[in-house]
């Protein structure tokens, strides 16, 4: 991170906040890099941030590179609405005034690499890849009650950016981060947007300079993309004994048998395509469910508790929980700085 040195460097600190309102974005998955001693103008070798020469008189600079492992555990309940469904080669039907869902849930676990480089004082971008897997929750509630637990995985790649800066104890930071990600029952790559800022104390050591403790206190913001399409096998979803199929046909029975003949005519298309999957289903044939649904959370907003720990200029550990809204989540990274060489 850019350390402020001293009381005369109010052009930084006006480049700072001007930063802040130009550049206004920043960090999800993005790491601060540790400092270097002061060097002083003419001392400064490195060829990132630019402008970083200028600033080495009286601002500690990072290593500008990193190289980030990240680990993420994370908890999300989703809300989803115009859902449409293709059961084989069957209609198309909507299905949002028919099926009563209780429980969209998903436990996602992620593992991702991340670069990342000062570009600009105060200003990091950075790129990354990882990989995800997640268990996931169905819970349908009407016309028959279903719960079936399925695991999904996939891949991902994004980048981002972020502002951030310490001054004297304080230290301020607001990222951005684009995440794009394809898995198994999705037809393309679902988009995710985060911002996140944080605010808290920077605490040195006075006997080992190289070393420091920040921790923070901030807010998260998710939105994923709306509409969201894919596929996948009725054997993922629907009970495997006989039982508990005839079980899902009788309760469809007795729903539909409980409509009024004019939301029976309405309904007919619907009624037929799933007691066709059930029979099928109680046959050992499976068909392959498409669907076309809008995803959103609720409550986007969620609260951020972490800290980061710097042993020397170029190692650091950091871990960072968010809590409350519909995205829980624990990360824990591994962090390695580097420079750019000599100019």
């Amino acid at each position: 991170m850019y350390v402020l040195k001293n009381s005369r460097s109010w052009n930084a600190l006006a480049l700072f906040i001007v930063a802040f309102f130009l550049f206004g974005v920043g960090k999800s998955f993005g790491q601060i890099g540790p400092a270097f001693p002061a060097t002083g103008e003419s001392d400064y070798q490195e060829a990132l941030p630019l402008f970083g020469k200028g600033m080495a008189q009286n601002f500690d600079l990072p290593f500008p590179i990193g190289v980030n492992l990240n680990i993420i555990y994370g908890v999300q309940n989703t809300s989803i609405n115009n859902t449409l469904m293709r059961i084989g080669d069957g209609p198309e039907f909507q299905i949002d005034d028919l099926v009563e869902f209780g429980k969209l849930r998903s436990d996602v676990q992620t593992v991702n690499f991340q670069l990342d480089a000062w570009v600009l004082p105060f200003v990091n971008v950075y790129g990354m890849v990882g990989f995800s897997n997640s268990g996931n929750d169905l819970e349908i509630n009407s016309p028959f009650t279903l719960e079936k637990s399925y695991s999904n995985s996939g891949s991902f790649y994004g980048f981002g950016a972020e502002v951030a800066g310490t001054f004297g104890p304080l230290y301020a930071g607001v990222e951005s981060n684009w995440t794009y990600t394809q898995t198994k029952f999705v037809d393309a790559h679902s988009q995710r947007y985060s911002t996140t800022f944080r605010v808290g104390p920077s605490l040195g050591f006075k006997e080992k300079p190289n070393r420091n403790l920040t921790v923070w206190l901030g807010g998260d913001h998710i939105i994923v993309e709306g509409n969201t399409s894919g596929s996948l096998s009725s054997s993922d979803v629907l009970p495997s004994t006989t039982d508990e199929i005839d079980a899902l046909q009788t309760q469809l029975d007795n729903w539909y048998a409980g409509l009024s003949d004019a939301d029976q005519k309405a309904y007919q298309v619907q009624y037929d395509e799933f007691s066709d999957l059930l029979n099928g289903a109680e046959a050992g044939t499976s068909e392959e469910i498409a669907y076309s649904t809008d995803r959103s959370f609720d409550s986007p907003w969620g609260l951020v508790i972490g800290g980061r720990y710097q042993f020397s200029q170029r190692f650091q550990v950091e871990g960072e929980a968010k809590i409350l809204g519909d995205m829980s989540s624990g990360q824990f990274s591994l962090i390695y700085r580097m420079g750019t060489g000599s100019k």
